[in-house]
């Protein structure tokens, strides 16, 4: 039984922490906060789930792994909910009608992508897991995590960027006269 309540933390808290996350995301529209906080919390994570070779100092006991994995299922909630409203907001942005196809169309984009990622990451973890053992393994993934905080400070970065510049834009070309 107690193997059951371990491995039921990770999708208990997703499932907890969902609609708080979306109701933070609705509310004071943090989106890119949460899209880089629970991709390095992910990171962390993993790390801890390892335990990899960098933290060889953590003892391996069990509080540690079910640590990773409270960590992982708030985290993994912070980066689903703020994906499914970006693609929506960008759709809207690159001037994309506001209806209900629209919604359709970038749930269905979001859930394909989600649902290929479950499909495709374990084929990839088996393998990897194998030809380099599980601690490795989960450092791998926890690096990957980390390049995902980087593109998405670097595109977080372009957008903020380009809309400074288009808000200058129409400062400069707007009359001085109305």
């Amino acid at each position: 039984m107690m193997i059951g309540v371990c491995f039921s933390i990770h999708p208990i808290l997703y499932t907890l922490f969902t609609p708080v996350i979306g109701l933070l995301t609705d509310k004071l529209n943090i989106k890119e906060a949460l899209l880089l906080v629970s991709s390095l919390g992910c990171c962390l994570a993993y790390l801890l789930l390892g335990p990899t070779p960098i933290l060889a100092f953590l003892p391996r006991h069990l509080w540690v792994v079910l640590l990773g994995y409270m960590i992982l299922g708030v985290s993994e909630a912070g980066l689903t909910i703020p994906t499914a409203k970006s693609l929506v907001t960008g759709a809207m942005e690159l001037n994309f009608p506001s209806d209900v196809s629209t919604h359709g169309l970038m749930s269905g984009l979001n859930l394909c992508g989600y649902h290929s990622g479950a499909f495709i990451a374990p084929l990839l973890a088996g393998t990897l897991t194998d030809a380099m053992g599980f601690g490795r393994s989960t450092f791998v993934v926890a690096c990957l995590y980390l390049i995902t905080f980087a593109v998405l400070c670097l595109i977080f970065g372009f957008r903020h960027r380009s809309k400074l510049r288009n808000s200058q834009k129409l400062e400069e070309t707007a009359p001085l006269i109305p």
